[in-house]
């Protein structure tokens, strides 16, 4: 009597194991199909990035500046990209006052990641309903959070001040080249790179229009000396479609690249909702629901919750390095009615 007993229970630990294993999977293609995104949207962009940063004129109006940020980053699809490029300009003479807008306007431009990711869950009207409305959460805080400060700065310029105090004693040592450590990527990239792999040195090139990348053709990564006889430099998949390979062009390559992603994408979070219905149940559900967006249990402690849940945010993007993935993974997560909107907010 035993043995289908113990075979019933093997058989649910499998099952369970194989939905967390797939639940993983997802998410991580998941994270790399945000990466392809965001290549794809800089294979399209190309040198017209730099052609927005040219008119120095034009950037000295605060407006111009928050929506030249908001479009450079919807163009690179990273904000960290987008401010990694200011700050180059900022060290090549580029005034501070004329960054900051663009700064403030690349944290606008990083929200609309959330709304591509909430539209693919446009099938079900209920989860989309809760989705799109976590992903505006973001956009309204960015928005708001820009417009005022702005505002500020116009008025009173306290940010350049208050910038220029903190430096004004630090030395003239170079230490651009200091990276900070970066988790995700480490692990997504012995992936990401077999697809496509791009030379940010020529994109920031461009978009700074230093004079040595005026004659770059592409912004994939070419010249890897690992030459193989009748194909190219580089071993990625993509270098066979780029100027070593066939060459069908950068817009080409960047519009494919852009449907391989979306389709990831939109099949990752597909999966990753399906799985999660399925992984838990209805009692389990609730649970989590409750113990999420529970206020903490201590008495006259509960103000400080939305404090705990700022405090958890931050410390997940620093991990990640990317508020776009840590935003977009929370958006599914709203849809599927796991997180609520006021645990969501902070």
């Amino acid at each position: 009597m035993k043995s289908p007993v113990n075979a019933q229970v093997l058989k649910e630990i499998a099952v369970t194991v194989t939905k967390l294993v797939s639940l993983l999977a997802c998410l991580y293609f998941f994270i790399c199909s945000l990466s392809f995104l965001s290549d794809s949207f800089r294979i399209l962009g190309g040198k017209n990035i730099g052609a927005l940063f040219s008119d120095s004129e034009l950037l000295k109006n605060p407006v111009v500046g928050v929506m030249i940020g908001v479009l450079v980053t919807v163009l690179v699809q990273s904000s960290s990209t987008s401010t990694s490029i200011i700050v180059g300009l900022v060290s090549a003479g580029a005034p501070v006052k004329t960054a900051i807008p663009m700064i403030m306007g690349a944290n606008i431009g990083t929200s609309v990641t959330n709304i591509i990711v909430a539209l693919t869950q446009a099938g079900d009207r209920e989860q989309f309903r809760k989705a799109f409305a976590c992903a505006n959460v973001h956009d309204m805080f960015n928005w708001l959070s820009a417009f005022i400060l702005v505002i500020i700065e116009c008025l009173t310029g306290y940010l350049e001040k208050l910038t220029g105090k903190l430096v004004e004693n630090v030395g003239a040592t170079n230490v651009t080249d200091v990276k900070s450590p970066d988790f995700l990527k480490a692990l997504t990239k012995p992936f990401t790179k077999v697809l496509v792999q791009l030379n940010k040195k020529v994109l920031n090139g461009w978009a700074q229009n230093l004079p040595e990348y005026e004659n770059a053709t592409t912004v994939l990564r070419t010249g890897c000396h690992q030459h193989t006889p009748g194909g190219p430099s580089c071993n990625y998949l993509f270098a066979h479609l780029g100027p070593e390979g066939v060459n069908i062009g950068e817009s080409y390559i960047g519009v494919i690249l852009l449907a391989i992603s979306l389709c990831m994408l939109c099949g990752c979070l597909i999966g990753m909702v399906k799985i999660l219905n399925a992984l838990l149940g209805t009692k389990v559900k609730r649970v989590i629901e409750n113990v999420i967006n529970a206020d903490i249990p201590i008495r006259g402690l509960g103000w400080l919750t939305g404090y705990l849940a700022m405090l958890v945010g931050a410390i997940m993007t620093i991990l990640v390095q990317s508020s776009s993935v840590f935003t977009s993974t929370l958006t599914p997560l709203a849809g599927a009615g796991l997180v609520s909107l006021e645990r969501a907010y902070p």
